[in-house]
C-alpha cells in the first residue's frame, strides 16, 4: 500500500455496514408512513364516494319507490272499477236471466208462441 491509500479496517467496514443498515430502516420507515398516509386518503376518499354513492341510490331508490306505488295505486283502482263493472253485469245477467224465465212461464200459461 501507498501513503496515500486509505487503510480499511473491519471496524470501518462495521460502522459503514451499520450506518448502511439504519439508513435502509429509516427509508423503510418513511416508505411505511407515506404508504400508511397514502392509503388513509385512498381510504378516506372511497368512503366519501361511498357516501355520495349511497345518498344517490337512496334517493333514486325513494323515487322508483314512489313511482311504483303510484302504479299500484292506479292498477288498484282499475281493478276496483273492473270487479264493481263485474259485479254489475252479474247482477244484470241473473235479473235478465230472471225475466227470461217469467217470459217464458206467462207464454206457457197464455198459451202464447215465442218466436
Amino acid at each position: 500500500m501507498t501513503a496515500y491509500d486509505p487503510v480499511v479496517t473491519k471496524s470501518v467496514l462495521d460502522n459503514s455496514l451499520d450506518e448502511l443498515r439504519a439508513t435502509i430502516i429509516e427509508l423503510a420507515t418513511l416508505m411505511d408512513r407515506r404508504f400508511e398516509q397514502a392509503e388513509q386518503k385512498a381510504n378516506e376518499r372511497f368512503e366519501q364516494f361511498e357516501k355520495r354513492a349511497d345518498e344517490r341510490f337512496d334517493t333514486i331508490e325513494k323515487k322508483a319507490d314512489e313511482r311504483f306505488n303510484k302504479i299500484l295505486n292506479i292498477l288498484d283502482g282499475s281493478t276496483a272499477q273492473i270487479d264493481n263493472h263485474d259485479v254489475d253485469n252479474t247482477a244484470r245477467d241473473a235479473q235478465l236471466a230472471r225475466h227470461d224465465r217469467w217470459i217464458h212461464t206467462l207464454a206457457d200459461k197464455t198459451k202464447t208462441k215465442l218466436n
